[in-house]
Formats: C-alpha cells, sequence, structure tokens
C-alpha cells in the first residue's frame, strides 16, 4: 500500500513541476498578426470529385522572424499533404502542397486528420506582404499582411 502512495506522490509532484514550467513566460514576445479559417475547395485526381478541408493560416513575428503556420482539417489519416516548397515573388509568398487522395480500395479510420506546416519567411522589412497557398497548383487561399518598425 505505502508503495501505490509513494508512485501517487510522485506522480503529483511531476505533474506540478510540469504546469508550472508551462506557465513560465516565453523568453520573446510573440506577435501574432493574422489568423484566418476558410474552407478550401481542392480537387482530386477523380474529375469529379471535389472535396473541402477547413483551413487555417497564422501569421506571427517571433522575435524579428515572420513565420507562416499552415493548418489543413482532412478527413482522416489516408489523405496525403505533402509541402513542396515556397517561392518568393516580390513581396508574395507562395506556399505549395501535393495533395494525395486514398486510392478507392484503401480502408481508412474515419477521424479528422489535421496537417500542420510552419514555414520561415524570414526578417522582412516594412511594408505590405501576400501569403498564397497552393495545392496541387491550384491557389486556394491567400492572406494579406502588413509589416511595421
Amino acid at each position: 500500500m505505502k508503495t501505490i502512495e509513494i508512485l501517487f506522490a510522485i506522480a503529483m509532484l511531476l505533474t506540478s513541476a510540469t504546469l508550472c514550467l508551462c506557465a513560465q513566460k516565453p523568453e520573446k514576445p510573440v506577435e501574432v498578426v493574422e489568423i484566418e479559417t476558410t474552407e478550401t475547395e481542392i480537387e482530386t485526381p477523380t474529375p469529379s470529385t471535389q472535396t473541402s478541408f477547413p483551413t487555417q493560416i497564422v501569421v506571427f513575428n517571433d522575435g524579428g522572424v515572420w513565420i507562416v503556420q499552415v493548418v489543413v482539417t482532412l478527413p482522416n489519416p489516408c489523405h496525403k499533404l505533402e509541402f513542396i516548397g515556397i517561392e518568393k515573388k516580390n513581396n508574395t509568398f507562395v506556399i505549395s502542397f501535393k495533395h494525395t487522395p486514398p486510392k478507392p480500395e484503401e480502408v481508412c479510420i474515419q477521424v479528422l486528420h489535421k496537417y500542420n506546416q510552419t514555414v520561415e519567411l524570414g526578417e522582412l522589412r516594412e511594408g505590405s506582404y501576400k501569403v498564397v497557398v497552393e495545392i496541387n497548383g491550384k491557389t486556394v487561399r491567400e492572406i494579406g499582411f502588413n509589416v511595421k518598425d
């Protein structure tokens, strides 16, 4: 019985220590500039099939470095989204992904699956910028944001 009490006490101490560490303030302030959520239309290789995936884009400044976070909610883990890359055209950043749907005969658990990709834009000068998200070569979402000194 004492072993159970000791293990319980250790578990409580570890939980308390973890909560204390999580509650500490971050070293650098993080400035969130833009958060947008939208339904994204994606054409799959089957000509008659289209699927909507909720997409969230967050642009923020972390200690002088600008970062974009793209979160796409897929209908199940068998849908694959692959980060292709980022291309800068003037003040526009194009972030490209490739979507691969599951094979028709593939059995997959029916649970929502979040795909999360964080992309560093780097240090930006004052001005207006745009982030464009492309999936399979099609623009599915774009947002603008401003950088101020």
